[in-house]
């Protein structure tokens, strides 16, 4: 039942966008001098655009991958909906705590709260397919702990499904090429991002291949609390690279991160072969 509602929310979303567009085209063939100008077809644009920024944020799950591919690679829409999906790169509601405790429990068969010494019911941070909580072991080690949101391998098969058709509907009327390439590489991307044992393996490959750079940390995964939909770390602190004051206060020169990552890059790409995307 809940995947034929999932299904006729994301229908509504994509249809009132479609019959808005339609609508407008209508009346601008009608009456072109008032309603075929470009200060108007901007304001059924930004109109459109958070339509779908709610409606993504609402559906959540593909719809917030969704809208991260779009406000970074969607060269094919009006601007518009890149400016306004750009909200969904940091700021996805978070799922409340029983949610995620009962995808924990079912995943590895006991709750958070009895894995753990102790867990933080407010999390971290919120994606589009789960979200991250600390918590401590017996031992008082920090850890950050990654779980994904409930029958989240059937909200993607549902999603993948409506997205299909309203990109095959947008395309009779912007006949780009590219718009395909979209729902290609976020059937990829998804079905990597939702098996978290094999983020694990690239995670622990990937330290491996720096063990003896004292400058480049990584996680040590937790495999007693880890599976394919709950990855268990050491927790890291950190800044954003992007942010040269608190890399300052630490008393990092912001130049030499910037040169250390590039390095790490091109350690990456062209000796390892193995490509960590999202540092």
């Amino acid at each position: 039942m809940w995947a034929a509602i999932r299904l006729i929310r994301a229908t509504r979303v994509f249809g009132t966008i479609f019959l808005s567009y339609l609508w407008a085209l209508s009346f601008a063939r009608l009456w072109p001098h008032r309603f075929g100008t470009d200060a108007r077809w901007k304001k059924v644009h930004r109109k459109n655009a958070r339509r779908m920024y709610k409606g993504f944020v609402r559906l959540r799950g593909v719809y917030i991958k969704l809208g991260q591919i779009l406000s970074i690679m969607g060269t094919f829409l009006p601007r518009s909906y890149t400016e306004e999906l750009e909200g969904l790169q940091d700021e996805v509601p978070a799922q409340p705590y029983p949610t995620v405790a009962k995808a924990f429990e079912k995943a590895l068969g006991k709750s958070p709260k009895a894995a753990f010494a102790s867990f933080e019911e407010k999390p971290i941070a919120a994606a589009s397919l789960g979200q991250v909580h600390e918590a401590r072991n017996a031992d008082g080690e920090r850890l950050a702990v990654k779980v994904l949101y409930p029958n989240v391998a059937d909200i993607i098969r549902i999603d993948l499904r409506v997205l299909g058709w309203a990109l095959r509907v947008y395309k009779n009327f912007v006949p780009i090429n590219q718009i395909e390439r979209v729902h290609e590489q976020l059937a990829d991307m998804l079905a990597r991002e939702t098996d978290l044992a094999n983020e694990a393996r690239c995670l622990t490959r990937m330290a491996e291949n720096f063990a003896g750079d004292a400058d480049t940390l990584f996680p040590v995964v937790h495999p007693e609390w880890s599976c394919k939909t709950v990855l268990t770390m050491s927790f890291m602190d950190g800044v954003k690279i992007s942010k040269k004051d608190a890399l300052s206060t630490l008393g990092l020169d912001p130049y030499a991160v910037a040169t250390k990552l590039t390095q790490v890059f091109y350690k990456q790409l062209f000796i390892d072969r193995f490509f960590h995307a999202d540092p």
